[in-house]
């Protein structure tokens, strides 16, 4: 399965994961654990395709998570007020400000490529392709007909 991840950084580390479809898989936070912690608690619940934040600078930590997983790493345009974290969390009842961070980080980035995860959705259905497969493909630069004939277009 692949995931979206956000991470909020900081002495109590706040990590939501969620699904290529939107969905909350889990959140959760941590008083300070090391790097291999984070590591493994994270990819029992699958493969990061993103790691997000909701501040535009920061802590490294979640930009190294993102290189050692082969992840993007999304950083807002702007930093996330606390009033939109608290409006994006509202539906899913996340009230701990580092878990509601994480989550607002991982939804925002989830919401920046949603029409092209929908799209891929629908085709890799469409032709009974595997839809993880197909949606990872494409975040990864593959377009939507590259990533269903299973083949990367020579680009110049």
């Amino acid at each position: 399965m692949y995931t979206i991840v956000g991470i909020d950084p900081g002495d109590t580390i706040g990590v939501c994961i969620i699904s290529l479809n939107g969905d909350l898989i889990r959140v959760a936070h941590f008083k300070y654990k090391d790097l291999s912690f984070l590591l493994n608690f994270i990819s029992s619940y699958g493969q990061p395709v993103i790691v997000a934040v909701d501040k535009t600078h920061g802590n490294e930590m979640p930009k190294h998570i993102a290189a050692i997983f082969k992840a993007k790493f999304f950083v807002p345009s702007r930093d996330l007020s606390i009033e939109t974290k608290k409006a994006l969390s509202y539906s899913v009842k996340i009230y701990n400000p580092h878990e509601r961070d994480a989550y607002a980080a991982a939804l925002k980035a989830y919401r920046k490529y949603s029409n092209k995860l929908r799209q891929a959705d629908k085709f890799a259905k469409q032709y009974s392709k595997d839809s993880q497969e197909i949606m990872y493909k494409v975040l990864n630069k593959f377009s939507i007909y590259e990533a269903i004939n299973n083949k990367k277009a020579n680009r110049k």
